[in-house]
């Protein structure tokens, strides 16, 4: 007796629709989560996709990172944040607060990285402190951002 091809085809197919639902399901759940605690004002919850290996392998390029918005003095060394530097937003690990007056400023560096960053960061810069990373789900969702997601791809 031989297994019947369109048997396991079928549940082949109705794998992949199983797991198209559950990450269609999981990125409504995020947008609905972002939604529910998004506050204009502060800004509270933000998602991002990482797009270099700076953080490897605690976050590998194409994860989905999620940081919160925190007070600067909350920020300890070993915590990870997300600045802004010059328009680019860098996910680094704080390695040092320098004791100076006025301003607090972190030193950051990526965790694959040798050196640290060149310049320090200043409060008015850090976005906020990370929360959660989801390995790859970014890929997934910059695919759903593009134009009627995989609707726009050729076809070949």
């Amino acid at each position: 007796m031989s297994v019947s091809k369109p048997k396991n085809k079928h549940r082949i197919v109705s794998w992949l629709c199983n797991l198209a639902l559950l990450i269609a399901f999981g990125l409504l759940l995020l947008t609905g989560i972002n939604r529910l605690f998004y506050n204009q004002a502060s800004g509270t919850l933000s998602f991002r996709v990482v797009q270099s290996g700076s953080m490897a392998p605690r976050m590998p390029v194409g994860s989905l990172i999620v940081t919160r918005s925190v007070d600067p003095h909350e920020i300890r060394p070993g915590d990870i944040i997300s600045t802004n530097v010059d328009g680019t937003v860098l996910t680094h690990r704080v390695v040092a607060i320098p004791k100076r007056s006025g301003d607090i400023r972190f030193e950051t560096k990526g965790d694959a990285n040798t050196y640290e960053d060149t310049r320090l960061t200043s409060c008015a810069n850090v976005l906020g402190k990370l929360m959660l990373v989801i390995p790859y789900l970014g890929y997934v969702a910059l695919f759903f951002q593009q134009p009627a997601g995989w609707l726009s791809q050729p076809a070949y």
